[in-house]
Order: C-alpha cells, then sequence, then structure tokens
C-alpha cells in the first residue's frame, strides 16, 4: 500500500488488510489475524498511546494470538509517542519514528528483546528508560536536534557496540548507558561543545569526566578528574591504569567487573562513590605513592 498523507489515519497490517483510525491510536484491534508475526505500517497518526502495544493480541473471534515484527509510523503529523507504547514487544526487530517526531514516552520500547534497528527522531529529549533491556540492539544514532538523554535511555542493551551522538546534544545522564557491557566506540559529533571522544571513550569536552568507557579502555587519560557513575559498569575489563590527576571514582563506576582483580589507586584520589568496585573480581587494590 502506497502512501497517502492525504487519507484519514489508518493501519496497514501487511497482510492486505487495513483500517482508519478514528482517533489518536489507543488499542491495535485486527478482527481476523492469523498466528505469526506482523509487519505493520501506522499512517498519519497524531499519537500512539500508553500501551497500545503489547506483546500479542488476539484475534477477537478466533482468540489467535499473533505478534509485532516491524513497526513503522509514517506522516508527520506525531506529536508524541506516550510511555510504554511497544513495552515488552518482544518479537519487535525493527522500529522506525518519524524524524519529525517532537516526544518520545519513558520506556516506551523497554524490554523489547529482539529489537535489533530503531530510526529515533529528532525528539528535544529521548525519555528515560527509552530502550531499556533492549539486548539485541547493536547500535544506538541520536539524531541532531536531540539536547538530552534521559537516564537509563539504553541500560541493559548488552549487544550495543556503537553510540553516535550530534552536534545538538548538552546532556547525557551518567546512567545512560550503564550495563551496555559491549559498547566499542562513541562516536559524537564534530562541533559538539560539551562532549569529545577520547580513545573511543565518552568524556566532557574539558575531559575532566570520564562518562562512559569502552571494552578497548586501557587507561583513563591524564588530566582526568573524575570516572563517572556507572562508567564500566559490568565491562569485562582485566586492568585499566588510572592517572595521577584523578580525585573520584563515582558510584559503581567499576560494579560487576568480574575479571578485574588489581587496581592502582593514584595517590590523589579523594572520593570514591558506593558500591563502586561492587561485584567486581578486584582482589586487591593499593593506592599509589609519590
Amino acid at each position: 500500500m502506497r502512501y497517502d498523507e492525504t487519507k484519514p489515519a489508518y493501519v496497514d497490517w501487511g497482510d492486505g488488510t487495513s483500517y482508519e483510525v478514528k482517533s489518536d491510536l489507543q488499542q491495535l484491534v485486527h478482527e481476523y489475524a492469523a498466528p505469526g508475526e506482523y509487519v505493520v505500517k501506522l499512517y498519519n497518526l497524531k499519537s500512539i498511546a500508553v500501551s497500545t502495544f503489547n506483546a500479542a493480541w488476539r484475534n477477537k473471534e478466533s482468540q489467535v494470538a499473533f505478534t509485532l515484527k516491524e513497526v513503522t509510523c509514517l506522516g508527520e503529523l506525531m506529536s508524541e509517542v506516550q510511555d510504554m507504547a511497544f513495552f515488552r514487544c518482544k518479537a519487535l526487530e525493527a522500529a522506525s519514528l518519524p524524524l519529525s517526531l517532537p516526544s518520545v514516552g519513558a520506556m516506551a520500547f523497554r524490554d523489547c528483546r529482539s529489537l535489533k534497528h530503531v530510526d529515533l527522531p529528532a525528539a528535544e529529549r529521548l525519555g528515560k528508560g527509552l530502550c531499556w533491556e533492549c539486548s539485541s540492539l547493536q547500535e544506538a544514532k541520536v539524531q541532531e536536534g536531540t539536547k538530552k538523554v534521559g537516564n537509563y535511555a539504553f541500560r541493559d542493551c548488552t549487544s550495543l557496540t556503537s553510540v553516535s551522538l550530534p552536534a545538538s546534544v548538552e546532556h547525557v545522564e551518567q546512567d545512560t548507558f550503564s550495563g551496555c557491557s559491549s559498547i566499542e566506540v562513541f562516536n559524537v559529533a564534530e562541533g559538539n561543545k560539551h562532549y569529545v571522544t577520547c580513545s573511543g571513550a565518552l568524556m566532557t569536552a574539558d575531559k575532566k569526566t570520564l562518562v562512559h568507557g569502552t571494552t578497548h579502555s586501557a587507561e583513563v587519560p591524564e588530566g582526568a578528574e573524575e570516572v563517572g557513575d556507572w562508567a564500566f559498569y559490568a565491562m569485562s575489563l582485566s586492568s585499566i591504569s588510572l592517572p595521577q590527576s584523578l580525585k573520584k571514582v563515582g558510584h559503581c563506576a567499576f560494579a560487576g567487573c568480574r575479571n578485574l582483580e588489581e587496581l592502582l589507586l593514584p595517590s590523589g584520589l579523594q572520593t570514591v562513590g558506593r558500591a563502586a568496585f561492587m561485584e567486581s573480581g578486584l582482589v586487591e587494590a593499593d593506592l599509589c605513592s609519590t
């Protein structure tokens, strides 16, 4: 079915059937669905309500379960995707939201464990827990126009290897990528005034704080004064070098690093956050003397 922007809002089920949506989408209904996975396209919708999508729906007449595999939202009219709209759609593999979408609610894709690809909008703020526990997601590309990435937005995305941040991003919460144990590289666009990439790791523009490390991090750069909260949480580090300039290790910074058995702490270290080394493999931590 070809996209027609002049038509009322409607749903194309990808099986030859479609129906008009009289108001904002609040419940997905396909009375004659056969069992299986569906590739759904949503046209000209203004809003997707809280918990519109679930892990499975049932045909009203035969009570046959069916699931959502892919979803694409088309049109420039959509103003919001509300909280938990796609929560626990565990068969969902791909999702595409309009670039112009101004608002994405909290935990919109939480626990979509098969989700491999998502086209995010250029919303000013990406909601809390947006892709939390999307354990198959491999790449996160934040769009130009987004200024803030919320708490836990990509928490426990354990297959995530690459993160791209545009020049517009002003604030990334320190727990945004907590539990993302496979990140290999952060790419920060030229012109970003708040963040930079240093040896693949994400740092503040002044290089005073390491916000989040990577699987390839072998050292925290000299001049850095803080390792942020959750910076290396659950990563498979066996060793890491800390600079003499370091003053603070944030809470849970090295928690869950089960291969990390030894660590030399700089003599100028002033603060170690709670649970900084909880459930790590650390058996010895020495204070460096100068």
